[in-house]
């Protein structure tokens, strides 16, 4: 299944925008989608030290992405989290399409 998550060109760089995706079994019920330096990524709005969303909104990637319940900190370009008690561990990545300024998840 192809779910759209945005345009590019809509997605300010540093930003992460979460879309909702109802159809999910939980905890998969919505999806991180942000240009991070190495280009569009998605990843499942799940925090890997317990399954709760890792926003509690809109998130800024100053220091990374940042799980608002215990801080775990993760790597825009990987999903590798690098602090907090989740240390070592990965978001999981959503494979993604671009069509031309459109980015799809494919779940």
């Amino acid at each position: 299944m192809r779910v759209l998550l945005g345009g590019l060109s809509e997605l300010a760089e540093g930003r992460v925008k979460v879309v909702f995706f109802p159809q999910g079994t939980p905890p998969k019920r919505s999806i991180l989608f942000l240009k991070a330096p190495v280009g569009p990524k998605a990843y499942w709005n799940v925090c890997r030290h317990l399954p709760v969303p890792l926003d509690g909104g809109l998130m800024r990637l100053e220091e990374g992405l940042v799980c608002l319940t215990h801080g775990a900190k993760y790597q825009p370009n990987s999903g590798r989290c690098f602090e907090g008690p989740c240390l070592g561990e990965y978001l999981e990545a959503i494979p993604i399409e671009v069509e031309g300024d459109q980015v799809y998840a494919i779940v």
